[in-house]
């Protein structure tokens, strides 16, 4: 009899202890005032918000390492802690217990309003930070974001780049100076602090100098060589191209915020990854 009541009781224990919290929970949420419940409440929503907006973010604008490279991901901490954290502790500062339902509510809605008018201007921001183009300029890769582009001079640009991208970078090239005055204008621009493929009327389609890119790009295991952490991510790339890592090649590239590497892979030197490691060797 003993042991039959210590095995009922060993299999009931924790349904009884996932019962019982589960009842403390919702008497604590009951008993617990406006001054806690409004903020939580705000706090979840915001999350919500935020993890929705990291969605578009991440997967449509700054995929992969471009995150870390172009910048992304920092100003989108910032959006969103300042965000998060301001709604909620707003919240908390009206939620009087002692303040009539309907000017609460009135309070909390003006908050609301407020918070989703800096969302949306973040947003923004994040729009025009967007990596819109990856440009191969002679020996290396440069992404260059929305508001680094003037708009009216996309129309100088080939007919099929004229438009920006809203879902992560098209890889582009820029023309090569051909001839002593396109060289001493590349010279110009490099003095004013514009390199040939800032200006739209220099882009040309990736294809056309592909195999440049390609002459100019070094072997995949010198890049693991240097940055060890790298090998599961060669591994991959191998794996989903079916290319082996020995013909794999890189190029460095360069971000707003920091320097990565551009996976190449045959055939046509295709862009198949990119690296958060610096690959200016």
């Amino acid at each position: 009899m003993l042991e039959g009541d210590y095995s009922l009781n060993s299999h009931s224990m924790p349904i009884m202890v996932e019962r019982i919290s589960a009842s403390a929970l919702v008497q604590w949420w009951r008993a617990a005032g406006r001054r806690v419940r409004a903020p939580l409440l705000h706090a979840v929503a915001s999350l919500v918000v935020a993890v929705t907006v990291s969605v578009v973010v991440f997967v449509l604008w700054f995929p992969g390492a471009l995150a870390t490279v172009a910048g992304g991901l920092t100003l989108f901490l910032i959006l969103t802690t300042v965000d998060v954290i301001s709604g909620p502790m707003m919240t908390a500062v009206v939620a009087n217990p002692t303040k009539p339902a309907r000017s609460f509510r009135h309070d909390v809605l003006v908050i609301a309003i407020v918070q989703l008018v800096a969302l949306a201007y973040g947003v923004y921001v994040l729009s025009l930070a967007r990596p819109v183009v990856m440009v191969f300029e002679v020996d290396r890769m440069r992404v260059l974001s929305a508001a680094e582009i003037d708009p009216g001079a996309l129309g100088a640009a080939p007919e099929e780049l004229r438009t920006l991208s809203w879902t992560g970078p098209r890889v582009i090239a820029a023309a090569t100076p051909a001839t002593r005055e396109e060289m001493l204008r590349a010279i110009d621009l490099a003095i004013g602090g514009l390199d040939i493929g800032d200006l739209p009327k220099n882009w040309r389609p990736y294809d056309s100098q592909a195999p440049s890119a390609w002459n100019r790009a070094k072997p995949a295991p010198e890049l693991e060589a240097r940055y060890p952490t790298v090998r599961r991510a060669l591994a991959s790339v191998a794996a989903r191209t079916h290319v082996p890592i020995d013909e794999l090649r890189f190029l460095p590239l360069v971000g707003r915020q920091s320097s990565g590497s551009v996976i190449l892979a045959p055939p046509g030197a295709r862009v198949v990854d990119v690296l958060s490691v610096d690959g200016f060797l």
